[in-house]
């Protein structure tokens, strides 16, 4: 009655010596009656709970304080088996709350410890929740009710979420959320977990399933506990087969990514197998660091059915890789030996004693039960021993290894006092009372700029890191392909906050080469075009030769080229303002030679006549000199040279390639020219006229006719022109008559023609 008082006077009267954050600094136990353990001074002290009607024993129990750690209320469920309502909830005072006759069964074959979670937004509002025949429930505790004395909401009383025989009531946990809290169980019929989000405006009472776990199922049912992290983003259960440790989803409430740490290397459990082996092992109890970087488990085993002792395991989940992790492995403690009861009730030595459950202290150190019964006073157990039930220490959990200062029997619960673990290693510790999460900050995050260089296509990447991401085409995976430029939104959760980062999207596109001639064999003409594929913006071209050196190097913008270049290997290397680089090879060849042929070979031909050059195998030509020529870009054009002519022709395939050819046409300048002996003028239209005959192309420089005398008598420079016998318009006597005729030829070159002419009448 002592403690029960002393607790009472300083809940009731010391309020302003409390912590802020109190909602867990009062622990209470399964199967006892009402220790609890206060941890509203600098050190925490066992002491009691209020005394409530109908006897202080239970079987399961929880406190929830005030933040500022004054006890709120409690629950204490037990078996009922008979027909009388019993209250399960009790003001500070131990007064029965209006309505807390729960429908539960505190566990017949798997126990309930209650699971209390504050409603988010409403300080006077709890969610209890509570099991029966393996079936979850849920009510709610108002505290504002009936007159601030408390009472259970009537519409939100033992509301079933699962039916009987559905879920591990042992494997059950609070986590915080970005928005509110989780409850979040594990299934005994399937390998699932269940989360049901507790938000401002209720319990969505749509569970979320998360099929995962590497155990057999019945495997779960043995031995183990269920733990969540401070910071709620993992989850960690034991079990009969080993340790398993899981991510969660705060956004979702999504259990994933389960890994095995440890196994105990037993058979597979089938209902009742633990009491018949004689050898066996399993994990208990679980909990994280208070900076979530390292997992406590305690291991016990049972050696030709004799309690071995219990040991304290510690993971470090900060090293890299999960091998890493299973590897850190570090054994933190091995538990004491106690004293226990016979059947008269004799003390008699325990030589082995196995470890309990682990839970965090608001003091930021975990204890761990030291699983010992209460036999004899503290002060008569001899060193070595644990003295009593009572709890082992981390004091510096976050530290790896023995450096995180583990020390025996911190806790020590006085005589006459125990609570039900002892030689078992199931404590029933509350649960944790989970505090909601302040409302989500929406934040806007990282701006990315993300440039395609070269492609149809761009990879993004989420950070992967944070949780329940959505693009803006509503996307969920951490990677999304796009094709176009633009912006592109993802939304996650990280760190409770709701964040949208931006990528800022544009293609360059893929730049090309394309040849558009190579080179001809007569002389280098490879001409090579680079599109830089963007419309807008500058580039630098490095271009280089087969040998690697460079030829130019120069900004440009959308094109390049490159002219007059031989046959050979080529290269360009690109670098854009937004920085794609890459390099393009080509190769350029050398075209086949033009083989002209041309005709004639070279030939004469009379001054004035006219001749057809012939040229064949190519495409195009030219020919040289044009003034001879009636035109002077068809294979066969017609030339009539007036002087000895080398006429030129550059043909030209389909490649641009040319080849050469040469006729050289002379000329014959010879030319037919007479002069009659005899003419007569008679006016018959025979021999009338003395004239040159075969005047063509010459000129006549000089045409003379002289008498005996030497006198002159005719003379003209037009070679059409001749002598009609007539002098001065009379004719003249017949006779013979002396001419001196000169002519040019087109050579330059002149002749002259002496002779004499019978003028006959």
């Amino acid at each position: 009655m002592k403690y029960q008082l002393l607790a009472l006077i300083c809940l009731i009267t010391c309020p302003f010596h409390l912590k802020a954050q109190g909602e867990n600094n009062m622990w209470t136990f399964g199967f006892e009656d009402n220790t609890v353990i206060n941890f509203n001074g600098s050190a925490p002290i066992v002491s009691v709970l209020p005394s409530v009607a109908g006897g202080n024993t239970s079987h399961w129990a929880g406190a929830v304080c005030y933040p500022n750690g004054q006890l709120r209320f409690f629950v204490r469920l037990k078996y009922n088996f008979g027909t009388t309502p019993e209250y399960y909830v009790f003001d500070a005072l131990g007064n029965p709350i209006e309505g807390s006759d729960l429908n539960t069964d505190a566990g017949m074959l798997d126990f309930s410890m209650p699971v209390i979670i504050p409603r988010p937004g409403n300080a006077d509002q709890y969610y209890i929740f509570h099991c029966k025949d393996d079936g979850l429930n849920y009510s709610l505790l108002d505290m504002s009710l009936n007159g601030g004395s408390g009472a259970m909401v009537s519409s939100e009383r033992n509301v079933a979420l699962t039916p009987p025989g559905s879920v591990f009531t042992r494997l059950i946990t609070g986590i915080k959320s970005c928005d509110g809290s989780w409850l979040v169980i594990r299934s005994q019929t399937t390998n699932e977990f269940y989360s049901y989000h507790i938000k401002a405006s209720g319990i969505d009472t749509q569970k979320i399933t998360s099929i995962v776990g590497n155990f057999p199922l019945l495997d779960y049912t043995f031995g183990g506990f269920f733990k969540a992290s401070p910071d709620g983003s993992m989850l960690a259960t034991t079990n009969w087969a080993g340790v398993e440790w899981y991510d969660f989803e705060q956004c979702s409430g999504v259990v994933k990514n389960a890994r095995v740490l440890d196994t105990t290397g037993n058979p597979p459990l089938y209902p009742g197998a633990a009491f018949f082996l004689p050898t066996f092992g399993h994990f208990t109890g679980v909990c994280f660091s208070p900076d979530n970087s390292k997992l406590y488990v305690t291991k016990n085993q049972f050696i030709n059915y004799e309690v071995a002792p219990g040991e304290l395991y510690q993971f470090d989940l900060s090293q890299p890789g999960l091998t890493n992790i299973i590897n850190s492995k570090a054994l933190i403690m091995t538990n004491l030996p106690a004293y226990g009861a016979d059947i008269s009730g004799s003390c008699y030595q325990v030589t082995p004693n196995p470890l309990g459950e682990i839970k965090a202290g608001p003091d930021g150190h975990l204890y761990i039960d030291n699983g010992s019964f209460n036999c004899r006073d503290t002060a008569n157990v001899p060193p070595g021993f644990n003295p009593a039930p009572g709890f082992h220490a981390i004091d510096a959990p976050n530290n790896p290894g023995l450096s995180c200062l583990p020390v025996f029997n911190r806790i020590v619960i006085p005589n006459g006092r125990e609570f039900y673990s002892s030689g078992y290693a199931v404590s029933y510790l509350s649960n944790q009372i989970v505090i909601a999460h302040p409302n989500i900050d929406t934040i806007q995050g990282t701006t990315y700029y993300r440039t395609a260089c070269f492609t149809d296509s761009l990879l993004l990447l989420a950070d992967t890191s944070g949780h329940c991401l959505k693009w803006d085409n509503s996307g969920t995976e951490g990677r999304r392909m796009v094709y176009t430029p633009g912006r592109y939104y993802v939304h996650y959760f990280k760190n409770c906050k709701y964040i949208t980062d931006t990528f800022k999207v544009t293609f360059e596109k893929a730049p090309t080469l394309t040849i558009n001639s190579h080179s001809c064999p007569e002389r280098p003409s490879g001409n090579i075009l680079l599109s830089n594929g963007s419309d807008t913006g500058t580039f630098r071209a490095i271009w280089k030769d087969g040998a690697g050196s460079v030829i130019k190097d120069h900004f440009s913008s959308v094109t390049d080229m490159l002219n007059g270049l031989p046959a050979g290997n080529y290269s360009v290397e690109i670098k854009t303002a937004s920085g794609c680089d890459t390099v393009l090879h080509t190769q350029l060849i050398e075209y086949p030679s033009v083989q002209l042929t041309i005709s004639p070979r070279d030939t004469i031909i009379r001054y004035g006549d006219s001749i057809i050059l012939h040229a064949s195998g190519a495409f195009l030509y030219t020919w040289s000199p044009t003034s001879p020529l009636d035109t002077a870009t068809k294979s066969n054009p017609t030339a009539r040279p007036l002087y000895p002519t080398l006429f030129t022709v550059l043909g030209i395939d389909q490649n641009g390639c040319t080849g050469n050819g040469m006729i050289n046409i002379d000329i014959d300048y010879s030319m037919p020219d007479m002069a009659p002996n005899a003419f007569s003028p008679n006016g018959d239209g025979l021999n009338d006229i003395f004239r040159i005959e075969g005047i063509r192309f010459q000129k006549l420089n000089r045409f003379s006719v002289y008498n005996r005398y030497g006198q002159q008598i005719f003379s003209t420079m037009d070679p059409a022109k001749g002598w009609d016998g007539n002098h001065n318009g009379k004719p003249c006597d017949p006779g013979i008559y002396y001419y001196l005729i000169e002519l040019a030829y087109p050579n330059s070159k002149t002749k002259v023609l002496k002779g004499d002419v019978t003028l006959i009448r």
